[in-house]
């Protein structure tokens, strides 16, 4: 489990921290995800279009996922409800809503970096995977370090995400003035 997830400044999950040698469950996504706003309607129905009676607000959003259409609320009265086309699929960049655009169907390959560029570990997932485990014994033999965590399939990266291994042996963590127990 994650003992500890690194925000910015912002309150953002940038990454997560781990003590050396735990097993890590490290949960990802390799679907292509959008974020939408967090009072859109969202339709997975091809060729689904808001109609006068579909209910909306002034501005509110429908996502039409299958065909990547967009309507906007641009007009309502007591009984109908007026929704346009916009030109483009856009959507904006601090959604909440989380939206599937497009579910992965490539196996999954994970691999983990260092600071320095080398590859320490890989693994081949499954195609339907959605958490990595790496067992005690893997993880006794990856030094504490800052590392990226990589997921591709179909040679595009998928998610990425930079995970910190903590060393939490004492002999490492001990106030580097202290010997045989007298301060310097």
């Amino acid at each position: 489990m994650f003992t500890n997830k690194i925000k910015d400044i912002f309150g953002n999950v940038n990454g997560y921290k781990f003590a050396w040698g735990q097993a890590i469950s490290f949960p990802f996504d390799a679907d292509t995800i959008i974020f939408v706003e967090e009072d859109a309607i969202v339709s997975y129905t091809p060729n689904e279009t808001p109609t006068e009676s579909t209910i909306g607000t002034l501005g509110q959003y429908f996502y039409n996922v299958p065909d990547l259409k967009v309507y906007r609320c641009t007009n309502f009265g007591q009984l109908y409800y007026q929704w346009e086309l916009e030109d483009e699929f856009t959507f904006p960049e601090d959604g909440i809503q989380k939206v599937v655009l497009e579910e992965n169907s490539y196996p999954i390959e994970f691999s983990m970096y260092n600071t320095r560029g080398e590859k320490v570990l890989t693994k081949e997932l499954g195609r339907d995977a959605k958490t990595l485990y790496i067992t005690e014994e893997e993880a006794e033999n990856i030094i504490p370090d800052i590392y990226d965590f990589i997921f591709i399939a179909d040679r595009k990266i998928k998610y990425c995400k930079q995970v910190v291994i903590i060393d939490t042996r004492d002999a490492f963590n001990k106030d580097i003035t202290v010997i045989e127990g007298n301060k310097q």
